[in-house]
């Protein structure tokens, strides 16, 4: 399980559960005018079921056309993760995306991401067998699922997943250290705000932004 990149300086922005009808597109949108390309762990079946929506159908095509990595993070994402799944199920949730994924864009994904981040021997047999090079963690939680989260029930938050990006910038050389960072884009704050206020920030400080396959050099 894959926690940094190979290269010091080198920053992985990585988004989980998309495709989101709405919000996706925005973050496209900052990705494209900042010049960024960035990794997407999405799931066939979780926010929107991709194979029966054509708009998110185009998202996943339009990730992969404007140069960004698409990965794996399962079929449905299921609640509890995979590893409490048989091994019919988790082959159920690693082939279908693939399946899915390849009659979208021709390609079949190199990374997988676990519901949770969690996986055991037994799932990694599966993830192997079915074709994925890499399982791939973080070491920089930006949580805004977290601050999505506490907005929507509580209409605030005791989470800022803009302060917890400085957190881990102002503790990170980039002469030293690599990052994977954690997003959805799938939440309003990643989407309408936090992306803008860090990406500026990220460059001034001297790191470079790079997809999975080239954080691995693969």
């Amino acid at each position: 399980v894959i926690q940094t990149c190979k290269t010091p300086g080198d920053f992985a922005l990585t988004f989980d559960d998309g495709p989101n009808l709405e919000n996706t597109p925005l973050v496209l949108d900052i990705l494209k005018k900042e010049n960024v390309k960035a990794t997407f762990f999405v799931n066939g079946n979780n926010c929107v079921d991709v194979a029966n929506t054509p708009a998110a159908q185009e998202i996943i095509k339009r990730e992969y056309a404007e140069g960004h990595n698409i990965a794996s993070h399962t079929l449905n994402h299921p609640a509890d993760g995979i590893t409490q799944l048989t091994d019919e199920q988790v082959l159920t949730e690693i082939k279908g995306l693939n399946d899915l994924l390849f009659n979208l864009i021709g390609v079949k994904p190199t990374f997988f991401r676990p519901p949770l981040g969690e996986v055991t021997e037994a799932n990694g047999k599966i993830i192997d067998q079915e074709g994925l090079k890499a399982i791939i963690n973080w070491n920089l939680d930006s949580l805004d699922w977290k601050e999505a989260h506490e907005l929507e029930v509580n209409g605030t938050s005791t989470v800022n997943a803009t302060d917890n990006y400085l957190t881990v910038l102002n503790q990170s050389d980039p002469t030293q250290v690599s990052l994977i960072a954690l997003n959805h884009d799938i939440n309003e704050v990643t989407a309408k705000r936090n992306l803008e206020i860090v990406i500026p920030i990220i460059k001034s400080r001297g790191w470079r932004f790079v997809t999975m396959d080239q954080c691995l050099g693969m």
